[in-house]
């Protein structure tokens, strides 16, 4: 889990599970209780909130509806037809929805999760417009995060030069299906992921992280030292569309829904392996993804939760950033109700 402040870039939470507690190193480690720490196949003494790359899922569909908005491909009422999937020479890239959605509209693809339309998205952008809009929210670069010595990870955001270079094969159609959906070789931090959605609340940048306490100013160092300035009417229906992803009883994500404050977000279930693969257990279990933003109308607060092989983003993550909300919201509130009282 990780929260931040959208308006300074202060890390507010960085939570990665499972952990160990750190005193027992200012004491001196026994060999065997460095041998076991190194050798639990769990892995505690990874970051995975900043060392961790991982297939964002269907969280990364923010990054290529609004990519198709800001390129004018598509409008808001541009309609596809989901039947479950579509055929591309002798392979068939299907929708998690079997049956398909029907006719649907951007709004309803994002509400929905719809993957036909965004395979349809992917084809009209192309791979190397997908790599720029995902570059402009910090996807695919260190976010310089202060926490020396652990060294961040990059992630991928691939274009058809890096396949060409790195795997001597050429680009195929298929390849920008599934990196719309954000699978494939597309891969992610879990910090990443809450500055994406740092990025879209504040117009297009997102503040440098600190894990130092600012006030808000106009020099505030941004990871993007030449962010994109999205339309402003294109954020707010990207934000409309987040809200029903929680609130709507259409939504991926109705177990994020609060009484206390409005969330929007988008959950994501990265595969690990291919369904037609026939592996099962923990291990191959897909990954679950949750990003939210709260309040939506002005965002406070903005954060990601991934849960290795967790399953669904919905059922898994989603319930979790909606504690992790309300218990920061509550806080607030318990603060300014006793700045008052004095």
């Amino acid at each position: 889990v990780i929260a931040i402040k959208p308006d300074t870039g202060e890390v507010l939470a960085l939570e990665s599970l499972p952990s160990f507690d750190p005193n027992v190193f200012s004491k001196g480690l026994k060999k065997e209780e460095w041998t076991a720490l190194m050798e639990d196949r769990r892995k505690p003494m990874l970051n995975r909130a900043v060392q961790s790359q991982y297939p964002p899922g269907s969280i990364f569909k923010i990054v290529t509806a609004l990519a198709a908005l800001e390129e004018g491909i598509i409008d808001p009422n541009t309609k596809i037809n989901c039947t479950g999937g579509i055929n591309y020479g002798r392979w068939t890239f299907g929708c998690w929805k079997k049956g398909g959605h029907g006719p649907v509209d951007l709004h309803k693809a994002i509400v929905g999760s719809c993957d036909v339309y965004f395979y349809e998205l992917g084809k009209r952008l192309g791979i190397d417009k997908i790599y720029k809009y995902a570059l402009a929210p910090g996807l695919g670069q260190e976010t310089g995060i202060e926490l020396m010595p652990v060294k961040e990870k990059k992630g991928l955001i691939p274009t058809e030069v890096w396949k060409r270079t790195k795997k001597k094969q050429p680009w195929y159609l298929g390849d920008t299906f599934i990196s719309a959906i954000g699978q494939g070789f597309i891969t992610i931090t879990p910090i990443q992921a809450s500055f994406m959605m740092a990025s879209f609340s504040k117009g297009g940048y997102a503040p440098k992280p600190t894990i130092l306490k600012k006030e808000v100013n106009e020099d505030i160092e941004k990871i993007n030292s030449k962010p994109m300035e999205f339309k402003q009417d294109n954020l707010r229906f990207i934000s409309r569309a987040l809200f029903d992803v929680v609130n709507s009883s259409d939504g991926t994500a109705q177990s994020a829904k609060s009484e206390l404050i409005d969330i929007g977000g988008k959950t994501g279930t990265a595969q690990v392996v291919g369904k037609k693969s026939g592996l099962k257990g923990g291990r191959f279990a897909d990954h679950a993804w949750f990003v939210a933003i709260a309040p939506i109308d002005k965002p406070e607060i903005v954060l990601s939760v991934f849960i290795e092989h967790g399953g669904s983003g919905g059922g898994a993550a989603a319930p979790i950033a909606k504690k992790a909300i309300e218990a920061y919201i509550k806080n607030k509130e318990q603060k300014d109700n006793k700045t008052i009282e004095h």
